[in-house]
């Protein structure tokens, strides 16, 4: 009877391993996707609202060349120029 506890137990093992090796290769398939999308550029549509949020929000035309995703909670506007007049603007 001690056999088949131990094939068993065995079994459960490499079962384990299995799942552990699975989920590690899927974290690293995620995290290798979030690296590439977030060095990546945004939808236009980010580009888009950016530009036309700056230029409410400073009261003069605003231009943004492009936006990108630079890490998480993190985006960078590129070649940003106001078409008028600007006071000092602190984003921090």
């Amino acid at each position: 009877m001690e056999a088949s506890t131990a094939g068993r137990g065995a079994v459960r093992v490499r079962r384990l391993v299995l799942v552990g090796l699975a989920l590690m290769a899927l974290g690293g398939i995620v995290a290798g996707a979030t690296l590439f999308i977030n060095q990546g550029p945004l939808p236009e549509r980010w580009r888009a609202a950016a530009a036309e949020g700056l230029s409410q929000w400073l009261g003069t035309d605003v231009s943004v060349a492009s936006a990108r995703l630079a890490g998480p909670g993190r985006i960078v506007l590129e070649d940003v120029r106001a078409e008028g007049a600007v006071g000092a603007v602190s984003l921090h």
